[in-house]
């Protein structure tokens, strides 16, 4: 084992309890936590001697967990399951539940990374501005006003969505 893999190996058990808040699932965890050990060795290349390795591992995990989250397929048990984990009351039609999380998600995924990164961090996994600063390497104020522009860009992606929807309701009714 190399001395890159030694440094990746010894710093897993810090990620265990991420790993967790972000799949809910103690054995979801460990297969994130592997697939992003495979992540490492594929991308070792891209690591720069002397970032923070805790940093890059989580991104590459939270990477790795939004892709997983987008290939879930979303069932009427997992929304469930989900909404009684996270405490969010029951919304009662689930299909236009499943409608706004992916049209979220879809959102999410067009803010640029240095946004969405600190967004996830704080706003859906929960770190504190300080955590999510240690975690990607930048200040907590930095931190603070990437959530707060993310904020700032999803509320215009939504409006945008409306009115393009508004846009083509209009052209049906002609």
């Amino acid at each position: 084992m190399d001395a890159f893999m030694k440094r990746v190996v010894a710093v897993l058990p810090r990620l265990e309890h991420r790993a967790r808040l972000l799949t809910g699932d103690p054995e979801a965890a460990e297969d994130l936590l592997q697939d992003v050990v495979v992540l490492a060795i594929q991308q070792q290349r891209n690591f720069a001697e002397g970032q923070d390795l805790v940093a890059w591992l989580t991104r590459l995990m939270h990477d790795r967990a939004l892709h997983l989250a987008q290939q879930k397929d979303m069932t009427e048990a997992s929304v469930e399951e989900d909404l009684r984990r996270l405490s969010v009351p029951r919304i009662e039609n689930s299909q236009t539940w499943r409608h706004k999380l992916a049209q979220f998600i879809r959102r999410l995924e067009r803010l640029p990374q240095r946004y969405r990164d600190p967004f996830a961090l704080v706003v859906v996994v929960g770190y504190k501005h300080r955590e999510a600063a240690q975690q990607l390497g930048i200040t907590p104020r930095a931190v603070q006003y990437r959530v707060a522009r993310a904020r700032v860009l999803l509320e215009e992606l939504e409006q945008r969505n409306h009115v393009a929807a508004a846009k083509r309701h209009y052209k049906k009714k002609r």
